[in-house]
């Protein structure tokens, strides 16, 4: 971070007295006797509640203070010492804070920490204040009998603007520095580096920026000279520099100071200048300069009177003097009745009131003079707030509301504000960003947070921003690579954290959508989406965090978890299942589903236990497998195709299977001799056998007889040989396969047979999840690689891995499950760990996900 740094200079003054007064010195109309220990310790304890009401005019909290000026009168008969405090109610920031003592009634030197030269001064220096913090600075003169204090001061930094780009959001404070945080991987921040920041980080040390706009990986900004400055990606000319290179800190653009508005797309800028003429550049299309062309310094946009430009992905709205509205680009969102390109702007209706416009990827959203709202464009989310998910090609109000003030499109929902100061927002719910503290989608305006009065909101790709209207800032939804600026990383959780568990655990399963975890000592926890029943607990409620189950087994020893169903086997060797079953997937014998553990037949020898899409299988003691529920295409093994079976079904007359995995649609499992065989749907190859083809019995993978563990996942699978190496093969186009760099590498981005994973000769086990995998060594240490859009790698940020990569430093992983999304571990001490997307509080966490305003510090 490179704070700002403010400096309060609080002067206090002793003078001869036998009295006490807390007004200036000399002034004997005031006096007052001295206060009793018990009245001084009151006004000590009861100064906390008063900081924020006082009101006197040393008060400043706007602009940086010059110096402060208090006057003390004490009782200094016997010496009395000047002491003072800052007081921050959030976490402190680093403070220097000076005092001095008084001796024989004299007025006394009083050298601050800071500037000891200067007499009688008390000064507290901040070195890490940042806007949103406030802090309350008090001085006060004590004896033996006495503490007498002086007025507080209290001085804080407010936000004026926010904007949001898809993975960074930046903001300007009202002493007008700049601040951004969030994704910073091509420089976005303007910070000299490719470090994200998870709060608010100031750029430079200027103070004396206007306007930012966040495109989706570029950032520019007008200073109060009117110049124009950009950085972060510079492909396709955007950052009008005259070239494509990126710019890690921010450059002025061209030599003019004559710039008053911005706007950043997501591969092109516009900005109007204080002519009123109208400039873009970038990627040809929504330029609006008469052809397609990119453009990599600023040109001139036709005509001299602009007042308000907005810049998409794929179009750019302008509104001119006269209040008219044009569009240019190509796509159903520029309101023209068509979706025809445009290479010029071309105006939307005759229509001549428009005072606000915003313009998305794929929707574009205006407000008119008389304070109506109208959206238009796609709205696959109903982002457009019409009650509908039908697309619109000319602006259609929203609802029947004159009271709209502004209004931000963001990728697939919109937020605006009224002029009574409620916030709006609608579209698509993912990852929470309309705030409502849920993951629900709606088509139209739903209010957010009705205790506080909004001013401005940004509606960015997965999180939203808003200002209050006392300068605090709110963001909410992803919080991945920090962009709300709250201090925490991921709103899916990228990295490991600690399940909140109070017991030790010994094994863990991953459902797509929820999570169970066996105890030491054999107690059994669920969490995360309860629909159809799958937790067990009762009831097809979500719980945020594990929660014991009380019914079933009386004690636990093995647990598997798939998307709507789970099995678990007692210690006592007899298996329950519970969850939807609908292909008969519990082996209950019908399709009824169970929202508490229901025991499938009366055996006492199961042994091991899988659980795939909407299938089961298991083996006995006596090295039997039997699978049961869906059987399309024939993962069930029985030698048909269709027809599901609703109770437990022998697969052939072997009786040396050592290890059996069930994937979405195929089965495979090692024999006691070695040998591995697959069966059931084949469209990826992930049954290994050289072709595409469906089986609706187990045949074997090649010759080999040293197979030792199997792992079937969504379409691919992976399995570890007795030599060490692992393999894997089926559908990798996200890398889950970890045997390609490049996914050229792959033909057709699979492998229809098993291919080598490296040339490591360590791998213990190896679990194939939807579409990543992970896989332990000997020495206990964990591997993950494939699909991390959601963090579910572990490795601390987005991007998929082709090859893989370790979990942070630790060696102590003991046991680890995949599931759609997300990753559940068990280290060596009992904990559970989880990591990935938290949707449905899959990860057995409440706070992993921000769907509510926060406040950024």
């Amino acid at each position: 971070m490179i704070p700002k740094r403010f400096r309060f200079t609080l002067l206090v003054v002793f003078c001869l007295a036998g009295l006490v007064t807390v007004v200036g010195c000399g002034d004997d109309s005031e006096r007052s006797e001295p206060s009793s220990n018990a009245e001084n310790q009151a006004n000590d304890d009861n100064n906390d509640d008063n900081n924020d009401s006082n009101d006197n005019t040393n008060n400043d909290s706007s602009t940086s203070p010059e110096v402060e000026t208090l006057s003390v009168e004490a009782v200094t008969t016997d010496g009395a010492t000047l002491r003072g405090e800052v007081i921050d109610p959030g976490e402190p920031a680093a403070t220097e804070v000076g005092f001095c003592t008084g001796v024989d009634a004299e007025p006394t030197d009083c050298d601050s920490a800071d500037d000891p030269d200067d007499d009688g001064i008390f000064e507290a220096t901040f070195d890490e204040l940042m806007p949103g913090q406030t802090f309350y600075v008090r001085a006060w003169a004590e004896n033996d009998v006495d503490r007498v204090y002086g007025d507080d001061v209290t001085f804080s930094v407010e936000w004026t603007s926010v904007t949001t780009g898809m993975f960074h959001t930046c903001g300007i404070a009202d002493d007008d520095t700049l601040w951004c945080w969030g994704g910073n991987n091509v420089s976005q921040l303007g910070l000299g580096d490719e470090e994200h920041r998870l709060s608010p980080t100031q750029v430079g040390s200027d103070d004396h920026w206007n306007v930012v706009s966040a495109g989706e990986v570029h950032t520019c900004a007008v200073r109060a000279d009117n110049t124009l400055w950009c950085w972060g990606r510079g492909s396709d000319g955007k950052l009008g520099q005259g070239n494509t290179d990126d710019a890690p800190v921010p450059l002025q653009v061209g030599g003019g100071d004559d710039w008053q508005s911005v706007s950043a797309g997501a591969d092109h800028t516009c900005a109007v200048r204080t002519d009123s003429t109208l400039w873009c550049w970038g990627r040809g299309g929504p330029l609006g300069v008469g052809d397609t062309d990119e453009r990599d310094v600023p040109e001139q946009v036709g005509g001299d009177d602009w007042n308000n430009v907005s810049a998409g992905k794929y179009h750019t709205c302008g509104i001119r003097d006269d209040d008219s509205l044009w569009c240019w680009g190509f796509g159903e969102a520029m309101g023209l009745g068509d979706d025809d390109q445009a290479s010029s702007p071309e105006r939307v209706g005759s229509d001549d009131n428009w005072s606000d416009i915003s313009v998305s990827e794929r929707h574009t959203c205006g407000i008119r003079s008389d304070d109506t709202l109208w959206c238009w464009g796609n709205n696959l989310w109903g982002q457009l707030g019409h009650g509908d998910d039908d697309d619109y090609d000319t602006p259609e109000q929203v609802g029947i509301d004159s009271n709209w003030e502004s209004t931000s499109s963001g990728d697939f929902h919109t937020c605006a504000t009224r002029d009574n100061g409620t916030l709006w927002c609608w579209g698509s719910g993912n990852w929470g960003k309309l705030g409502h503290g849920s993951w629900d989608s709606y088509d139209t305006p739903q209010q957010v947070d009705t205790e506080l009065d909004f001013q401005l909101a940004s509606a960015g790709e997965d999180h939203s921003c808003a200002l209050t209207d006392d300068g605090t800032l709110k963001c909410w939804g992803s919080q991945s690579l920090g962009r709300l600026g709250t201090g925490i990383e991921g709103g899916s959780k990228n990295s490991p954290f600690p399940l909140a568990v109070d017991e030790s655990l010994s094994d863990v399963a991953a459902g797509y959508r929820h999570g169970c975890a066996i105890t030491s000592d054999d107690e059994l926890w669920c969490w995360g989406h309860g629909g159809h029943g799958r937790l067990g607990i009762g009831e097809a409620t979500n719980y945020v965090s594990p929660t014991r189950l009380d019914t079933g087994a009386d004690s636990w020893r093995s647990i598997s978890a798939s998307d709507r169903h789970t099995c678990a086997l007692g210690s006592d060797d007899t298996l329950w299942c519970w969850g939807n079953n609908h292909d008969g997937q519990l082996g209950t014998d019908d399709t009824d589903e169970r929202d508490t553990p229901e025991q499938v037949g009366a055996d006492t020898n199961w042994d091991q236990i899988t659980t795939g899409l909407r299938h089961t299988c298991a083996l006995r003691a006596g090295g039997q497998l039997w699978c049961w529920g869906r059987n399309w295409p024939g993962q069930l093994g029985v030698g048909e195709v269709g027809g599901d079976h609703h109770s437990p079904t022998r697969v052939g007359d072997e009786e040396d299977w050592i290890d059996v995995s069930a994937g979405e649609e195929h089965t495979c499992g090692v024999h006691d001799d070695g040998t591995l065989w697959c069966w059931g749907g084949n469209g990826q190859g992930q049954l290994g056998l050289d072709d595409t083809d469906d089986y609706d019995a187990p045949e074997q993978i090649g010759f080999d007889t040293n197979w030792h563990q199997v792992s079937a996942g969504e379409e691919h699978t992976c399995a570890v040989r007795t030599n060490g190496t692992l393999w894997c093969w089926g559908y990798g186009v996200r890398g889950q396969l970890g045997i390609a760099d490049d996914i050229d590498e792959l033909d057709n981005f699979r492998a229809t047979s098993p291919e080598q994973v490296g040339d490591d000769d360590n791998w213990d086990s190896v679990v194939a999840g939807g579409e990543h995998t992970c896989a332990s060594r000997d020495d206990d240490t964990l591997w993950c690689w494939g699909h991390n859009q959601q963090g579910q790698l572990g490795v601390g940020e987005d991007g998929n891995e082709r090859t893989p990569r370790q979990i942070g430093d630790d060696d102590d992983w003991i046991a680890f499950d995949l599931g759609e999304q997300h990753t559940h571990g068990v280290r060596s001490d009992g904990s559970g760990w989880s990591w990935g997307s938290n949707q449905n509080s899959r990860l057995g966490d409440e706070t992993r996900y921000v769907s509510e305003p926060v406040s950024v510090p």
